[in-house]
């Protein structure tokens, strides 16, 4: 996918916008954040088939697979930017993945049932939703990045 000439400023904006906006399963995860960044890097809207279509991690489990035949966050979005790449190569606007449970990050989210948790390469840091909002994590704490170009 290619960026939008106007990402950067995009990007900050969406930081700006989430940044105390508290984690809810159904309409705001790391799994929207992450389609929220690559809509604002790209354009290109990879959650409108899952906004707004499940009410709780069965639910969104379920649909993952319905829709794109994948089972966890890492690989719906290996399917549409392609395979993971070292953390160090990372830049603005990629997609991080991290294992929260071997960084003590304290991530709102359940890593047996989705994989690791998306969230925005930012530079030195990276940001994931958070319990009450945006967390900022050093973004070479985290294990891999898919490039979003």
């Amino acid at each position: 996918m290619a960026r939008l000439d106007n990402w950067q400023n995009n990007l900050s904006a969406l930081i700006e916008d989430k940044r105390a906006e508290a984690f809810d399963f159904p309409s705001w995860n790391c799994l929207m954040w992450a389609f929220a960044s690559i809509e604002a890097v790209t354009g290109r809207d990879l959650g409108v088939k899952y906004r707004g279509k499940y009410k709780n991690e069965l639910g969104a489990s379920r649909l993952l697979k319905r829709v794109d035949d994948v089972t966890t966050s890492q690989a719906l979005l290996e399917k549409y930017l392609g395979e993971p790449r070292p953390v160090a190569f990372a830049r603005h606007g990629d997609i991080v993945l991290v294992d929260p449970v071997g960084t003590g990050l304290e991530l709102p989210s359940d890593i047996e049932l989705f994989g690791p948790v998306p969230g925005v390469c930012y530079g030195a840091t990276s940001f994931f939703v958070g319990e009450f909002g945006l967390v900022q994590v050093e973004t070479l704490r985290l294990g891999q990045a898919i490039w979003v170009s």
